[in-house]
């Protein structure tokens, strides 16, 4: 645990992980987020997947912040980087304190910390994101992206950076599908969106979203939905 006398901003253009608070609280941090914190507030920075942080240390009065704030890489839920959050950091970080530049200085960081709370903080104490959601979400996040050529559960895991059955408990814990049937349950949309919407071969679907044969999808498809995937393509199109 350490603290800071003043503010301090800390981005990760890289990395995720969790920091843990002396009151038990956590706030769990993905790559192009940022958390701020308020002066002499202990914690401890966890890094699941290794990363980089950019810190800046910012004189501030004591009313000006209460509580860390985690501020997401950018309020649509993509994850993307924000340009002007990402170049003022890099930027910033390499000023050292010069009384001649303070007005520029002090405006730059204002405009900085605007920009932050644009991109929608959320309080540490107001249900932040555990270790548990940080994990799950980068999991489901993965596969959503990268289903077509994920060749196993342990290739989600190791780039959220846990252990195969730690993920699989992870899973269970935050409850819906587990880690397989994500998978495959992707897969199966992507499969009904090109049975309904192309003219492909099942066994092109099958190379497509995923799936190593076109005997192995018409197994999962029918676990899925009740009938093979020619049957759900013929009943659709009738």
């Amino acid at each position: 645990m350490h603290s800071h006398p003043v503010m301090e901003l800390v981005h990760h253009p890289r990395g995720s992980g969790v920091t843990a608070f002396e009151d038990g609280r956590e706030i769990g941090f993905q790559p192009h987020g940022t958390v701020i914190y308020p002066a002499r507030l202990r914690h401890d920075q966890r890094m699941s997947t290794p990363g980089v942080d950019i810190c800046l240390h910012v004189r501030a009065p004591a009313e000006w912040l209460s509580k860390a704030l985690y501020i997401p890489p950018d309020s649509s839920g993509t994850k993307r980087a924000d340009r002007f959050v990402r170049t003022e950091f890099l930027h910033l970080a390499q000023v050292r304190p010069d009384a001649g530049r303070r007005v520029e200085l002090d405006l730059r960081i204002t405009a900085l910390l605007a920009r932050l709370l644009q991109l929608g903080p959320l309080a540490a104490n107001e249900n932040p994101p555990t270790t548990l959601e940080t994990h799950v979400d980068g999991a489901r996040q993965f596969i959503c992206e990268n289903y077509a050529r994920i060749t196993s559960a342990g290739e989600v895991a190791r780039h959220v950076g846990v252990s195969e059955d730690y993920l699989r408990h992870l899973f269970i814990e935050h409850g819906g599908p587990g880690l397989n049937r994500l998978l495959n349950q992707t897969r199966i949309e992507r499969v009904k969106e090109l049975l309904v919407h192309s003219r492909l071969p099942i066994k092109q679907i099958a190379s497509i979203s995923g799936f190593k044969t076109e005997r192995y999808l018409s197994t999962r498809f029918k676990q899925f939905t009740g009938v093979g995937p020619s049957t759900f393509r013929r009943e659709y199109l009738e």
